[in-house]
């Protein structure tokens, strides 16, 4: 800090001063998301992607902006909803109390339900879509139930429909840049079927660390970087890797048939959508 500054603020002169980011640049730096090639999953109320380029690279379906290191930019993308989606379900739908371990009734109740959750498919835009599709018109989707469907096949459909709606991005993030390594982050690592359902629908392994809900460790880390106390590197001492998740090779037949099922569902009744927002 300059004399000058240090005069309006109070502060002594030369108290280092290194600018902060959004909380969702500092949790892909809390998880390590440093070089080209890195991705990082963030599972939140709404899940959030940054992936880190080499080059500025702009695509309509995504956002791009410099990243926090020298040489190199990031490529973003969003879902409109994620843990938010869950909430609503289990607020509104089922008469289950907030208490925590409504939502352990639900994922047991999910897990006794088989990939594709009996063959209902969920298109989760509740609030519209952000990326790739862009489109605030767009509606969420239940199809294909019957009588026959109990309340864990529909709760598996939403997280199945969430993780639909991630590997839409994740495909096309594949092909602007392959990702080297994929981090996940967030509170909704606590419900380890919607990771899962992530890995075994897109076909990835995700990289998990001792810390997943990183915002505060990330800013704290750029911090320690900008003051000459760390390096990039020493996120691998501060914030281990503990686990993998790893794809279900077993489900991605289905599973690959569902996906494109997913995307035509969104195709096919766009205009209705549209319909039902004008009416």
């Amino acid at each position: 800090m300059s004399t000058e500054a240090a005069a309006e603020t109070g502060l002594s002169a030369g108290t280092p001063v290194v600018a902060g980011t959004i909380d969702a640049a500092s949790e892909a730096i809390s998880v390590g998301v440093q070089k080209p090639g890195d991705l990082m999953i963030m599972y939140g109320t709404t899940a959030f992607f940054i992936q880190v380029n080499a080059d500025l690279v702009v695509d309509s379906r995504f956002w791009a902006a410099p990243f926090l290191f020298e040489n190199t930019w990031s490529v973003m993308g969003g879902l409109a909803t994620g843990g938010g989606l869950t909430q609503w379900f289990r607020k509104e739908m089922t008469g289950l109390s907030d208490e925590d371990s409504s939502f352990q009734t639900l994922m047991e109740e999910a897990l006794k339900s088989p990939p594709g959750a009996n063959g209902i498919l969920m298109l989760p835009y509740f609030s519209g879509e952000r990326t790739p599709i862009n489109d605030p018109q767009a509606k969420g989707l239940i199809f294909g139930l019957t009588l026959a469907h109990r309340r864990g096949d529909i709760y598996r459909a939403l997280i199945e429909g969430i993780g639909h709606a991630t590997r839409h991005n994740l495909d096309g993030l594949a092909e602007l840049q392959l990702a080297r390594s994929i981090y996940a982050a967030g509170g909704g690592l606590q419900n380890p079927l919607w990771a899962q359902c992530v890995s075994d629908i897109a076909g990835v392994r995700q990289n998990v660390r001792r810390h997943t809900v990183g915002a505060p460790l990330g800013s704290a880390f750029l911090a320690g970087i900008g003051c000459g106390i760390f390096v990039p590197e020493d996120i691998d001492r501060i914030n281990p890797i503990v686990s993998q998740i790893a794809p279900n090779e077993a489900n991605r037949s289905r599973y690959e048939a569902d996906h494109a099922a997913f995307k035509a569902l969104y195709i096919n009744n766009r205009a209705m959508m549209r319909r039902s927002t004008d009416s």
